[in-house]
C-alpha cells in the first residue's frame, strides 16, 4: 500500500484509485491457485540494531618512545636484579681467603694439641700465638674435651651444630659453619683431635699408663679432643661490599652511556620512516602510484606493501568515478538537450493541438531525466554503503518483500501487468540494509515492469518470491523477453542496454542490483524460467551464515 508512502519513495502510478489498487492485490493474491497465500501488507518494521559504541578513536602513541620504554625498563629491572645477584657472589668469593686463613690457623693449633696434650698452661700459650686477633675482626680459639671440659680459650664459644660427636666425626678434618653469638656473625673452623689416654704432657704419662695392660687399653680407647678457632665476619663483609661497588658502579655509569647509544641507534634505524614520509609528502594530489620496496626495510614491507594496495585500490576507485561522471554526464545531456529542443518547438507552435504533444513530450522527457538522475542516486549510494557505514540488521524479508510488491500493485494495474508475491510459511531472515534491500527489489521490479510486453488479452506476469530452502533467496521472475546468456555479464553493467530494446530506461537497473548484493556478500544469478519459454529469472542468494547443502538453481 502505497499511499502512507512520502512522496519521493512511491513509485510512477502511486496515484491510482483505491479500489484498482484493491482489485489487483486480489488477482495478485488469488494467481496460481493454492500456490500463493495473502500476506499481510500492513509497513512492517525491523528489529532495531544496538547503538554504535561510543568510545573514540585512542590517542596516537609514539613509535619511537614504545620501542625506548620496552629496551630501558629491561635494563632498569636487570640493574637492581644483577646487584641482588652480585653480593652473595661477592660474599662466597670474599670468603675463600678467610676460610683458608681460619683452616691453616685450626690444622696448627690441632698439630699443637698432638704435641703437647691436654696441658692448659701449654695450650693457652700456644693459641694465643698462633691465633691472631685485632679489634676490626677478632678471633678466639677453644680447646676443650669430648665431655665439654674447656681446656683453653674461649669457653663461650658453642660446640659444633654438626659433627658434635667424635665417634661419628673424621679425626683431623677440619669443618666449617657460621654461627652467631656476641650479636655477631662469626665463621667457625673445627676440628676433633685424637690423642691416646693418659697425655698430659708432651712423652710423657700418667702413673696408670705404665704398665702394658693400661697401654693397651690406652690405645683402644683413645681420647678426643675439640680444637676451635672462630672469626667475625665483619672483614668479610667488608670486602663484599667492595666487591659489589666494583662491580655495580661502573654498571651504573655505563647506563645513562648505554641508554643514549639506544637512542642514537633507534634515531638512526628509523631514518628510512622519515625518508618515505616525506617522499610521500612531496607528491602531488595526483600521483598514485605505489611505493618502491626497495626503499623501505624488510620489516617496514608488509606495511608499506599494504599502503601500495591500498594506493591501487584507490586509484581505480578514482578512475571508476571520473568513468561514472564522464558516462553520467553523456547520460543526462541527451534528454536534457531534447528538453530544450521540445520547449522550443512549443515555443513556436501556433496551434493548440501541436503545443499539447510538445508539452506532453516535455512532461514525458523529464520524467526520463528525473528517474535516470534517481538512478543515479541510488548507484552512488550503493557504491558508497560500505563507506557510510551502515548497520546491518536482522530484516524480515518476507515482510519487506511483500510490502514493496504491494506499494507497486498500482503501477503493475495501469500498465495491464499481473504482480504477484510467494512465499513459504517460514520466517525467512537476513541480516542486511533495509533501506538497501528496498532500492534493489524496486529497481528488478521496475525492471520487470518496463521491459514485459503487454498484448491484448495477454498480461504480463511478473511474480517476487521469496524462501528459505536452505539459505533465504529473494527472486523476481517476469514474461518479458529475457536476456540472451551472450549478455547477462554486459547487462550488469551501468549505462549498457540490449541494443533493438524499444523500451526507454538508463542501464542502471541491473548495475544498481549488482552493487548492493556485493555489499551484502550474496550471490546474483540471471537464469531463464524453470518451466522454459520467454522471461527472466534474477534470484539473489543470501549465503552469509548459510549452510553448505546445495541450492537449487535451473541455469540458463
Amino acid at each position: 500500500m502505497s499511499e502512507g508512502l512520502p512522496a519521493e519513495d512511491r513509485p510512477p502510478g502511486a496515484a491510482a484509485d483505491a479500489a484498482g489498487a484493491s482489485a489487483a492485490r486480489a488477482s495478485w493474491a488469488a494467481r496460481h491457485g493454492g500456490a500463493r497465500r495473502r500476506i499481510d501488507l500492513e509497513p512492517t518494521g525491523v528489529i532495531e540494531a544496538p547503538p554504535p559504541p561510543a568510545d573514540g578513536p585512542k590517542p596516537a602513541r609514539s613509535l619511537f618512545g614504545q620501542i625506548m620504554i620496552w629496551v630501558l625498563m629491561p635494563l632498569l629491572l636487570l640493574w637492581p636484579l644483577g646487584v641482588a645477584l652480585t653480593y652473595p657472589i661477592a660474599q662466597a668469593i670474599g670468603s675463600g681467603p678467610f676460610d683458608r686463613s681460619l683452616e691453616v690457623a685450626t690444622e696448627a693449633l690441632a698439630e699443637q694439641v698432638r704435641r703437647v696434650g691436654t696441658n692448659p698452661v701449654a695450650l693457652a700459650e700456644l693459641g694465643r700465638r698462633l691465633v691472631r686477633s685485632d679489634a676490626e675482626s677478632p678471633q678466639i680459639f677453644q680447646v676443650r674435651q669430648a665431655d665439654g671440659d674447656n681446656l683453653a680459650g674461649d669457653p663461650s664459644l658453642p660446640m659444633p651444630r654438626v659433627n658434635d660427636d667424635p665417634s661419628e666425626a673424621e679425626p683431623g678434618r677440619i669443618y666449617l659453619q657460621d654461627l652467631r653469638f656476641f650479636d655477631d656473625d662469626w665463621r667457625v673452623a673445627y676440628t676433633w683431635v685424637e690423642l691416646p689416654r693418659g697425655l698430659s704432657a708432651p712423652g710423657t704419662r700418667s702413673n696408670a699408663a705404665d704398665t702394658p695392660e693400661a697401654a693397651a687399653n690406652d690405645a683402644a680407647n683413645p681420647a678426643y679432643v675439640l680444637v676451635q678457632v672462630a672469626e667475625s665476619s665483619v672483614k668479610r663483609r667488608a670486602l663484599a661490599r667492595e666487591i659489589l661497588q666494583g662491580v655495580s658502579i661502573p654498571q651504573l655509569v655505563m647506563l645513562p652511556i648505554a641508554v643514549l647509544l639506544i637512542w642514537l641507534g633507534l634515531a638512526r634505524g628509523i631514518q628510512p620512516l622519515d625518508v618515505i614520509s616525506d617522499k610521500l609528502r612531496d607528491r602531488g594530489a595526483a600521483n598514485l602510484t605505489p611505493i618502491d620496496l626497495r626503499e623501505a626495510p624488510t620489516e617496514l614491507a608488509p606495511l608499506v606493501a599494504a599502503f601500495n594496495n591500498v594506493l591501487v585500490r584507490l586509484d581505480e576507485n578514482i578512475a571508476n568515478q571520473r568513468r561514472f561522471v564522464a558516462d553520467a554526464a553523456h547520460q543526462l545531456k541527451t534528454p536534457l538537450a531534447g528538453l530544450r529542443m521540445q520547449a522550443e518547438l512549443a515555443m513556436r507552435e501556433s496551434s493548440r493541438e501541436e503545443l499539447e504533444r510538445s508539452l506532453k513530450q516535455i512532461a514525458r522527457g523529464s520524467q526520463q531525466a528525473s528517474r535516470l538522475a534517481t538512478q543515479l542516486l541510488s548507484l552512488a549510494r550503493a557504491e558508497n554503503q560500505a563507506a557510510t557505514h551502515e548497520p546491518l540488521e536482522p530484516v524480515d524479508l518476507v515482510a519487506l518483500a511483500s510490502e514493496v510488491t504491494a506499494d507497486w500493485v498500482p503501477e503493475a494495474l495501469q500498465r495491464g501487468h499481473d504482480l504477484g508475491f510467494e512465499t513459504s510459511d517460514e520466517d525467512v531472515r537476513v541480516l542486511a540494509a533495509p533501506t538497501m534491500l528496498r532500492e534493489l527489489l524496486k529497481n528488478l521490479i521496475d525492471n520487470a515492469l518496463r521491459y514485459t510486453p503487454v498484448a491484448p488479452g495477454r498480461p504480463g506476469h511478473i511474480t517476487v518470491r521469496v524462501w528459505h530452502q536452505p539459505v533465504p533467496m529473494l527472486e523476481v521472475e517476469d514474461s518479458g523477453p529475457g536476456i540472451p546468456e551472450s549478455e547477462r555479464e554486459r547487462v550488469l553493467e551501468p549505462f549498457y542496454r540490449i541494443l533493438g530494446g524499444n523500451t526507454d530506461g538508463s542501464g542502471l537497473g541491473l548495475a544498481i542490483v549488482r552493487e548492493i548484493v556485493r555489499q551484502h556478500g550474496a550471490d546474483l544469478r540471471l537464469m531463464d524460467p524453470a518451466h522454459g519459454g520467454s522471461g527472466l529469472v534474477v534470484r539473489i542468494i543470501f549465503t552469509a551464515g548459510a549452510s553448505n547443502e546445495p541450492i537449487p538453481v535451473v541455469e540458463a
